[in-house]
């Protein structure tokens, strides 16, 4: 019997493993969805084309210390993800230790209000911080119009202490962000990775009491004995 009920247990506890696997993706080509919110404008990729970059990217040129966040919010998580895109670093960024007014430069990622992620890009003065999980895919230069040097990275972020539903924000800050048409950045080919897990089988319950009802007539059968 308990060889029986150990192997029962089992069963039930490896049809509920947590499954590795892509729980979100996106390219930003088609209309969003509900799950994103804040400053959401989509844009032509432009030569960025050359770089990975495809169709349309998600674009923000938000000013303010901090900026006006895009927000992507995600049900269904495990405690851990993945979190992979391209981004754009677009126009005059300044970089770190610059000492002008219009330095610092950062993009940011939080999870559920918690900054887990920074990178600052010098595309116009100052020095880069580019941390661990960044790559860049371009040295800068100006191929995306305003006169300015423009640069790309791809970015590979772990995620942990993740809640059911969480959210997970971008955004700029710094002393020195302007903004507007001078700096700004976007995202593209998106996607979250990680464990999700699977639900009980709808049989569990009959499966429980069965080995229950197996287990009580057992008992009975010693009983009488």
């Amino acid at each position: 019997m308990k060889k029986i009920l150990g192997a029962a247990l089992g069963l039930l506890l490896s049809s509920a493993a947590a499954q590795a696997t892509t729980l979100y993706s996106t390219n930003f080509d088609g209309a969003l969805g509900a799950e994103w919110s804040g400053v959401t404008t989509q844009a032509a990729v432009g030569d960025y084309a050359s770089y990975g970059f495809s169709g349309q990217f998600l674009q923000n040129s938000s000013a303010g210390n901090p900026a006006s966040a895009t927000t992507l919010t995600l049900s269904g998580l495990g405690s851990t993800a993945t979190l992979s895109f391209d981004l754009a670093t677009i126009d005059s960024w300044d970089g770190v230790a610059n000492g002008a007014y219009y330095s610092d430069d950062w993009f940011n990622i939080a999870v559920n209000g918690v900054t887990v992620f920074s990178l600052s890009a010098a595309q116009a003065s100052g020095a880069p911080s580019i941390p661990s999980g960044a790559s860049s895919l371009v040295s800068p230069y100006n191929f995306f119009g305003a006169g300015w040097a423009d640069g790309a990275f791809h970015v590979s972020v772990n995620l942990s202490g993740l809640t059911p539903t969480s959210t997970i924000s971008f955004f700029s800050s710094g002393s020195g962000w302007q903004g507007g048409g001078d700096e700004s950045w976007a995202l593209d080919n998106l996607s979250v990775d990680g464990t999700a897990p699977v639900p009980l089988p709808a049989t569990a319950p009959l499966l429980l009491m069965g080995v229950a009802g197996l287990a009580a007539l057992r008992r009975r059968a010693k009983a009488t004995v």
